[in-house]
């Protein structure tokens, strides 16, 4: 089996830190559910989640438009 280039191993770390914050988004919204969290966090999160799905999109973006891997250089939306 042929190793990982280093440009595919960043991006798979990228996509398990991906991964993480979405999970702990995750945990955040049951937490809004059961009434324990106040409007600025939830604030926060929704623009956490936002940002995640944006960095996602354009890690597609990078994979569907060049032959290459994924070299780490994407553009983070604030």
């Amino acid at each position: 089996m042929e190793r990982l280039k280093p440009k595919d191993v960043k991006a798979i770390r990228d996509l398990q830190g991906i991964a993480e914050n979405l999970n702990q988004i995750a945990k955040f919204c049951n937490a809004i559910l059961r009434g324990g969290i106040n409007n600025e966090r939830i604030v926060k999160t929704y623009q956490d989640i936002v940002n995640s799905r944006d960095f996602i999109v354009s890690l597609i973006k990078i994979y569907r438009n060049t032959p290459t891997a994924y070299d780490g250089q994407v553009k983070k939306r604030r």
